[in-house]
């Protein structure tokens, strides 16, 4: 009987990962994110002293709105 609850176990413990998996890659696609975002990865590097050079280059404008849209991705993948 032990041996039998022990398999039991470990099925439902791999049906548990399974779903997990699976949550995770159609939560990845309705995000429109996959499991490595370049852009996001490079605006998670960018010190506060980037962001004023960035400005200072492409204008307030222009960076206001890339952070606003990097902090969403963000968002979105919390």
């Amino acid at each position: 009987m032990a041996g039998r609850r022990k398999t039991l176990v470990d099925g439902l413990d791999r049906n548990a990962n399974l779903f997990g998996r699976t949550i995770e890659r159609i939560n990845d696609k309705l995000s429109g994110q996959g499991e490595y975002d370049d852009e996001l990865s490079v605006y998670m590097k960018l010190a506060p002293e980037h962001f004023k050079q960035l400005s200072n280059e492409f204008g307030f404008d222009s960076v206001s709105q890339y952070v606003k849209d990097m902090e969403a991705k963000r968002l979105r993948r919390k």
